[in-house]
């Protein structure tokens, strides 16, 4: 009698726990839902133009560190420039390349050289020269090489805009990506970083 009071109450406990598991999973099932609903909704580019005019919104600084890429490195600068997203200026900093990245820069989007005082290369003697485009609104940074994490360093010392984003010379952003990105700094004054989602593009 004893044992099969004892199988009688084991059946009660499993029973039970099932029925907390699926409540369990019922309520994190509905708040997954809330949470997905709203991760889609704020992820929508829509009118995201219209609510940077009304100071939502900050200018962007990005980041492009190049090291040998010539044969690439006009396309990547031509894809950023076509970016959705109402002011951002592309700083390209060439670290110490040998080949002729600077040159196929300078070609294709008509650079001028900046003049730097005296005080400003003394400051800075890593840099050795500046040029901006006459036709569009990309800078080049002519650097000592000095790795990545440099050329980062000197790309923030030059841009202009409080948002800085930072991209490989080989990368493809999507064209709402900064709209997307930089959401989160409007909503709470505490994010100081944003990430986004990397993914292998074939052809």
């Amino acid at each position: 009698m004893t044992f099969i009071r004892f199988l009688m109450i084991y059946e009660y406990v499993i029973l039970i726990y099932f029925l907390v598991i699926s409540v369990v999973y019922l309520v994190l099932s509905v708040l997954a839902y809330f949470k997905i609903r709203n991760y889609l909704i704020n992820s929508k580019a829509d009118n995201f133009e219209e609510n940077y005019y009304t100071g939502l919104y900050k200018p962007v600084s990005i980041l492009i560190p190049a090291y040998n890429e010539e044969v690439s490195i006009v396309d990547s600068v031509k894809s950023v420039l076509s970016l959705n997203y109402p002011e951002f200026e592309v700083i390209v900093i060439n670290d110490g390349s040998t080949d002729k990245t600077f040159e196929v820069l300078k070609n294709h989007f008509e650079m001028v050289e900046l003049v730097l005082d005296k005080e400003y290369r003394e400051s800075k003697p890593e840099i050795e020269s500046i040029w901006t485009s006459k036709t569009d609104k990309i800078m080049v940074v002519n650097k000592l090489n000095g790795g990545k994490a440099s050329a980062l360093n000197i790309g923030v010392h030059v841009s202009r805009y409080p948002l800085v984003c930072n991209i490989d010379s080989d990368s493809i952003l999507d064209r709402n990506a900064l709209m997307i990105i930089a959401k989160p700094f409007t909503k709470d004054s505490r994010v100081v970083a944003a990430g986004g989602i990397i993914r292998v593009a074939n052809s």
